[in-house]
């Protein structure tokens, strides 16, 4: 900000901009007087003791630059240092970071770590940090802070950590930072809106020496680094900003370094051969760049790379043959680029590989066979295969996939049959060459024959048949004889194909011994059995009764509010649910179960959260409290939280009407959702998923954005539910947690690879509006095809065709606005697509659905996006099916009647 003129008093002076550069002289001569002058509340602070006042000045001028309210402190004198915690006077900000009070025999501390993560910082990072000349680590990460980095960071000698990701930082990255020659542990730039190109100096810098083996990323990465794991890695993140130009060949001389994401920016030339320098890289990210020429021979020395990602560039060859060196490779993804030759042989040294991504390339020839045996391998792409020689191997001994995907093949052979134990398999019509394909033949059947001890005991049992239907329960009874050896043998042996969901599902399998006591049990025995079980079932009920707090009445008078004057007890709330009682349950989810109470003539719905989660609640005790200051008319309210050994709870408002689920898929349902409601249901979601991800402090990614988790109120308002609860996920739960949401068809297809941003939400909410527009469920079982149907190929088939307006809900043929269905219905298309970076973000969402922009202003325009135009807007739109093959509709408005064919683009 330059200085105001003197002829305008009330614009701000450099004074005012830069106050740290205006500080009262500070000498030995002049700290006597002041602290004379403070007296003893001076005194009570460590200012005087511990702190110097230079570096308390510094602090105030660089923080009161950030901008936050209430202020991080009021003024100089304020901040402190407690022992290793650096605090501040202000309620809220009482460990903003860490000193160091070793210096001059511990009568001196200084700031050596300064932590202001989501804050709501909304100021620049000003030129004063310089003075904090002992910093080592600096996170200003997830605020809103803007302007550029300064230059002066570089010459901070001490610096090892800087965070500055999730900001609106603008301008180029200065070369300063090649100066950081301490033991730099993690440079993280990403989220911010940075440009021009990567400074050659950062291959300078000099970074920590490994300490053990570059492992820090497991099978499913939620975060891109663990801060807790900084001691041995080093990482240097700089994706989605506005980088330009090519790689810097001196990034070969980061030796340590374990981690660089570089995806996400507009880079250009060619892979430095250079990189092939560094032995300790894990994993090297570059993906939805303009990089071009070939894969430098050289990458084939990473031998500790684990995740390789370079898809959506331009790059041309093979693959390298020195790949075969990379053997402890889990994700490798090529896709979207112009590679060609054959699918490598070396990808069979990959024993631990979890994804292979290599579709939108020019590959042939077949994948090595033994890799379906790998017990690792969930993802699988080999989309845009041309190659009629192409086939699958006819067996496999552990076949671990969860996702196979097959678009736009030209491919021959036969599905085998372990295709069918699959969670989700994608072949598009233009795929499988049709004599070959098993889909819809009426010869193929889910049949199979039962053996047990050898002995047949069903021939060409179709299970589907003898249960009428899909999701149905039967059970086969059979008595087994001639057991030796305490052996029980049971086979199930294949009598046709075994696709998809045709194959039999066993659910269980009980096994139940026959056996005559050999003698009669004496009264005596029988009397002794009856007192050692009422003595122990007795016990059990004490047992039971102390772990559910029955025998304490301390925590049953806990206050509770569920947002009345009064507060409830916990034993009032355990009572009104009748203590968890079936009767009182609402629903189940992968959390907990929600229960109905009414108390004091208000409804609540208890959450009770599931036991295997407790040991993450204790952790994030202080998130859940945090969640209770959110409000929104489209979340759930969370009035109160009660945490105890054994008992964790989550209170929230009542929702009269159920799940949006519930309303449009379940038979019992009374209510029927017009189109004005329809419509605003979407806008409802998208509203309250727009609060979520741009909330000042939080910006919170759902994760599971279904029709079951949007809660209808009286007014059938739609609420989202279970926000926040996706921090419950370990590590080791999301391998279950993808197991069970990817056949339902919400989950983006990013999600597979551990990559969780807010578009995984814009997937899944374009996944929901195509329910609400249509009343069909996602994944719908045909019974004539006996397979599964799901709604987004149908809503992607149509709208090649020009008719998505045939989603519509048949249910409201009467009336409805067809401008805004066929809007509606393009911006889920639109919000759907595979990459996320084609997807809006939700606040785009809303300014389509309220009619502030188009959909071309937020998306590129697809071909057949101008339908929409033919449709006079000033209308009031009836739509009348003619009937279900028909592709005409009758559009009757208030003065004409206009006549659309469904063939002609939009």
């Amino acid at each position: 900000m330059n200085k105001a003129p003197s002829s305008c008093p009330s614009c701000p002076t450099m004074k005012d901009s830069y106050p740290w550069m205006f500080l009262p002289d500070v000498s030995p001569k002049s700290i006597v007087p002041l602290h004379k002058e403070l007296g003893s509340e001076f005194k009570s602070q460590s200012i005087a003791q511990k702190l110097p006042v230079e570096e308390a000045r510094a602090f105030y001028a660089f923080t009161n630059e950030l901008r936050s309210w209430p202020p991080i402190i009021s003024d100089y004198t304020q901040v402190s240092c407690n022992g290793r915690k650096l605090v501040s006077n202000i309620q809220g900000y009482d460990n903003i970071g860490t000193c160091n009070c070793k210096f001059q025999n511990g009568t001196t501390c200084r700031i050596t770590k300064v932590t202001l993560s989501s804050r709501s910082l909304d100021g620049i990072i000003s030129e004063a940090v310089v003075n904090l000349t002992y910093l080592e680590s600096l996170d200003l990460s997830m605020n809103q802070l803007t302007g550029s980095i300064p230059i002066s960071l570089g010459n901070l000698s001490s610096l090892s950590i800087l965070d500055l990701s999730s900001n609106k930082l603008t301008g180029a990255i200065p070369e300063s930072l090649g100066n950081m020659k301490f033991q730099v542990k993690l440079l993280d730039l990403v989220d911010n809106q940075l440009s021009g190109s990567i400074p050659t100096t950062l291959g300078n810098v000099a970074v920590s020496s490994m300490t053990s083996d570059a492992d820090a990323y497991r099978l499913f990465k939620l975060k891109q680094y663990d801060k807790a794991s900084l001691e041995s890695n080093f990482g240097i993140y700089l994706s989605r900003n506005q980088l330009i130009g090519p790689i810097p060949e001196s990034f070969g001389n980061l030796t340590f370094v374990t981690d660089i994401f570089l995806n996400d920016n507009f880079l250009n030339g060619s892979i430095p051969t250079s990189l092939g320098a560094l032995t300790y890289l894990n994993d090297l990210e570059l993906y939805n760049n303009e990089i071009s020429g070939t894969l430098p021979q050289t990458l084939g020395n990473l031998t500790a790379l684990t995740y390789f990602g370079v898809d959506s560039n331009s790059i041309t060859g093979t693959l390298p043959t020195s790949f075969a060196s990379l053997t402890n490779m889990m994700g490798f993804y090529v896709a979207a680029n112009q590679l060609s030759g054959s699918f490598p042989d070396f990808i069979a040294n990959w024993t631990s590989i979890y994804a292979l991504s290599f579709s939108g390339n020019n590959f042939h020839g077949n994948i090595p066979a033994i890799i379906f045996n790998f017990s690792n391998l969930a993802y699988l792409d080999i989309s845009d295969v041309e190659d009629s020689h192409f086939w699958f191997p006819h067996s496999t001994n552990s076949f671990g996939l969860v996702y196979l995907v097959l678009r736009n093949c030209s491919i021959s052979g036969s599905i085998p049959k372990y295709i069918g134990h699959m969670l989700s398999l994608e072949i598009y019509p233009s795929g499988i060459m049709e004599k070959h394909c098993p889909r819809g033949k009426p010869n193929y059947h889910s049949l199979f024959d039962v053996y047990i001890q050898g002995e047949r005991k069903l021939k060409d049992f179709n299970i589907i048949d003898k249960a009428g239907g899909p999701n149905k329960v039967h059970i086969e009874n059979f008595t087994a004889v001639n057991v030796n050896n305490s052996t029980l043998q049971i086979h199930f042996y294949s009598a046709g194909f075994m696709f998809l969901e045709n194959g039999p599902l066993i659910s269980a399998i009980s096994i139940t011994p026959e056996y005559k006591l050999r003698k009669q049990l004496s009264p005596l025995n029988i009397a002794l059995m009856t007192v050692v079980s009422t003595i122990v079932f007795l016990l059990f009920l004490l047992l039971f009764a102390w772990l559910m707090g029955w025998l304490g009445n301390a925590d049953h008078l806990q206050e509770i509010d569920i947002g009345l004057e009064k507060a409830v007890t916990l034993k009032q709330l355990k009572d009104a649910t009748r203590n968890f009682s079936e009767r009182n349950e609402i629903s189940q989810g992968g959390f907990g179960t929600v229960y109905k109470a009414e108390l004091q003539g208000k409804t609540v719905a208890v959450k009770r959260l599931s036991s295997p989660s407790e040991e993450r609640i204790n952790e994030l005790k202080n998130e859940f409290y945090t969640l209770k200051s959110m409000s929104h008319q489209n979340l759930v309210q969370l009035l109160d939280v009660y945490n105890a050994k054994g008992l964790h709870l989550l209170i929230y408002e009542y929702m009269q009407n159920n799940s949006l689920a519930h309303t449009l898929f379940d038979s019992k349902s009374k209510l029927k959702l017009d189109w004005e409601a329809r419509f605003n249901i979407c806008l409802g979601i998208a509203s309250g998923l727009v609060y979520l991800h741009e909330h000042p402090r939080l910006k919170i990614v759902h994760r599971d954005i279904k029709s079951a988790n949007i809660l209808l109120d009286g007014d059938l308002k739609p609420k989202i539910s279970d926000f926040g609860l996706a921090s419950l996920y370990t590590e080791d739960d999301q391998f279950k947690f993808i197991k069970v949401e990817v056949p339902q068809g919400y989950m983006s297809p990013e999600y597979v690879r551990g990559i969780v941003t807010s578009k995984a939400d814009v997937y899944s909410f374009g996944v929901v509006i195509l329910e609400t527009v249509s009343g069909r469920t996602n994944a719908g079982y045909m019974r004539d095809s006996q397979e599964t149907e799901f709604l987004l190929d149908t809503a992607y088939d149509l709208h090649r065709k020009g008719r998505l307006v045939d989603l519509v809900d048949k249910k409201l043929s009467a009336k409805y606005d067809a401008k805004q269905a066929i809007i509606i219905l393009n911006l889920a298309v639109k919000c759907t697509s595979i990459s996320p970076t084609l997807r809006p973000t939700m606040s785009q969402v809303v300014s389509v659905l309220v009619g502030e922009k188009k959909i071309e202003e937020i998306c590129p325009p697809a071909q057949n996006d101008n339908q929409i135009a033919q449709i006079d807007s000033s209308a009031s739109i009836e739509v009348t099916s003619r009937a279900s093959t028909s592709s005409n509709y009758y559009i009757k408005g208030e003065d004409e009647i206009e006549h659309i064919s469904e063939g002609t683009p939009y």
